[in-house]
């Protein structure tokens, strides 16, 4: 049997005696021991004080313009971070359009719908951030860029809006042009119909060439009335087309804006069918809920997003199977956008002039996948609204009557 009997002092080491001389050194030591870690520890105190002070002036010496500390507690701080990240989340998008009686009517339902929203629904709340939406959550570009009120408040001008028409001369040969593209036979342009960034022809990087105060055609008198209405109609310098180069050229304009101007603080650029309206409360709640994948890349393509080997196929009538779509989606044109700083890269400076020209397909949705990932440096992220839980917009076939009908049983009347 073992035995279980254990001396309680056996496991103790046995040590030899101390003299009185050298317990006394063993005391001293014992005190320089604790003196120095005593020094120790007020010099731990002192440092972690040092850095706290340090931290909290650099944090005062940032924030304030006159260098004089406040006090600022967790609340203030979070608040600054959200006041921020409101700025950074304006979205510009063209309104595409153009000059017949047809468009006339749904610019008009455009306007007594959609882009009144939040003056018929004040007491929206936003469903994460829990504050109500101003009335002037949507604006017009032309609002803000004379507004100097609104460009300061984070809260408005969330969407922000414009019309856009060719206003240039064209010619008779423009009408053709689409055709001949298609069926693949080369063509030679009488007219300018697509500028880019750094283009002689187009004004280069002269930003007020790009846009004209008044359309250089003329002009149906609806037309003119509703100009000295409203004051939400962009034209450009190009004469009005739809799929010979439009979509670039208001991009290259919107980015260019957006780049003299960062006060505007607009962090999308997108376009819109005209016969396409939004339900708000569900296109900011998709794009803030996808706000990591936003703070993570900066280079961001919105909408809904067709792959290139579903596009392909015959459902899709093989658009995406031309050797011309060199990306590998497209979004579907009801509403597309793109974060500023991938429109910065893929309209401006990002690619050169040479690049942007040969970047080209017929088909303004399929052309601007072809821009968005054009500039093979960067890792572009699809922010796929078929993966959102609301629907976001809806299309409209053209119709202002259609348009109405389908706005007031969606979102309610106006």
């Amino acid at each position: 049997m073992y035995n279980y009997s254990i001396d309680p002092t056996a496991h103790v080491a046995r040590r030899p005696a101390i003299s009185s001389s050298q317990y006394n050194n063993k005391s001293l030591s014992r005190q320089q021991q604790a003196t120095k870690s005593s020094h120790l520890q007020l010099y731990r105190v002192a440092l972690i004080t040092s850095i706290f002070v340090i931290s909290h002036i650099s944090f005062f010496l940032y924030t304030s313009d006159d260098f004089i500390s406040t006090t600022v507690d967790d609340s203030d701080i979070i608040g600054a971070m959200m006041n921020t990240r409101r700025q950074n989340r304006r979205m510009l998008f063209g309104i595409f359009t153009y000059d017949s009686p047809n468009e006339y009517d749904i610019r008009k339902a455009n306007r007594d719908t959609h882009l009144r929203y939040f003056k018929t629904h004040s007491s929206v709340v936003h469903s994460l951030e829990n504050y109500t939406y101003p009335e002037t959550t949507i604006c017009s570009l032309q609002q803000l860029m004379h507004n100097a009120t609104l460009v300061r408040d984070p809260y408005s001008c969330r969407y922000v809006y414009t019309f856009v028409m060719g206003g240039g001369n064209g010619d008779e040969y423009m009408k053709r042009k689409v055709t001949i593209l298609e069926e693949g036979r080369d063509t030679v342009s009488t007219v300018k119909t697509r500028c880019l960034w750094e283009d002689p022809q187009c004004g280069g990087t002269d930003i007020t060439k790009w846009t004209l105060a008044r359309s250089k055609t003329n002009i149906s008198d609806a037309l003119a009335d509703e100009l000295t209405q409203y004051n939400d109609v962009t034209f450009l310098s190009i004469p009005e087309n739809h799929e010979l180069g439009k979509t670039d050229t208001w991009f290259t304009y919107a980015a260019m804006l957006t780049r003299k101007h960062p006060e505007y603080k607009v962090g999308f650029i997108g376009k819109q069918d005209s016969d396409t309206f939004n339900d708000y409360s569900a296109l900011f709640r998709f794009v803030d809920e996808n706000d990591g994948m936003l703070q993570e890349s900066p280079f961001v393509y919105g909408g809904t997003s067709i792959k290139k080997e579903i596009c392909s196929g015959n459902s899709w009538g093989k658009v995406c199977a031309d050797p011309s779509f060199t990306a590998p989606s497209f979004v579907t044109g009801a509403i597309a956008y793109l974060t500023t700083s991938l429109a910065h890269r893929v309209f401006m400076e990002g690619t050169s002039l040479s690049t942007k020209q040969d970047t080209w397909i017929v088909g303004e949705d399929l052309q601007l996948g072809n821009m968005a990932f054009s500039d093979k440096i960067v890792n572009v992220q699809v922010l796929n609204h078929y993966h959102s839980k609301q629907k976001i917009n809806t299309h409209c076939s053209n119709n202002a009557t259609v348009y109405r009908q389908k706005y007031e049983t969606q979102i309610g009347s106006v």
